[in-house]
């Protein structure tokens, strides 16, 4: 896997949209070493602040993520944000924001998927402490806020057994002409 390659689809970033193209959002690439010391972190975190029982359960997970090809990590900053909403108070950006976030997250998740990658994305910024030491960990501005984590690598199996609810009448309604 080249990681050159793997920097250009990083910028995926570029092309994803976001509200009046204040263009907030962030992405750090780790790999390698520093793709292993975050889920240290992550796996520390969670021993320290859940109970044992979940951490049982979360343990072989967070096993799992470190022995990945490396992880894309998701950011907004605020700082970028701050004079939208000075400018045009009352407008929803933190909301807008978290649509620009799932947009860059799920085209940088295709764009792996286009190159035969698998991917899935983790959310242990819930964890106290865990965004504070990954920023302070890789240098990163206080201004920035952790969304998510992506582990990405080559696939070792396919997603596991899933259930769906009725699409038709429950979760898709359609309205007007029919055609």
């Amino acid at each position: 896997m080249a990681n050159e390659y793997l920097k250009a689809i990083a910028k995926t970033i570029k092309h994803s949209p976001s509200s009046y193209n204040n263009q907030a959002q962030r992405i750090v690439l780790l790999l390698g070493t520093d793709h292993e010391k975050l889920w240290e972190i992550a796996d520390e975190t969670a021993k320290k602040n859940l109970p044992e029982e979940v951490y049982g359960y979360l343990g072989p997970k967070l096993a799992g993520f470190r022995a990945s090809y490396g992880t894309i990590l998701f950011f907004d900053d605020a700082a970028t944000m701050k004079p939208y909403k000075e400018k045009h108070p009352g407008m929803p950006f933190d909301q807008w924001n978290t649509h620009s976030q799932g947009m860059l997250q799920i085209h940088t998740w295709d764009a792996l998927e286009l190159e035969g990658l698998g991917a899935n994305v983790q959310h242990f910024d819930f964890l106290p402490g865990f965004a504070q030491v990954v920023k302070d960990n890789w240098k990163l501005s206080e201004d920035w806020n952790l969304h998510a984590q992506m582990v990405f690598g080559k696939p070792t199996g396919g997603p596991g057994p899933k259930s769906f609810d009725d699409i038709d009448g429950k979760r898709l309604l359609i309205f007007g002409d029919k055609r």
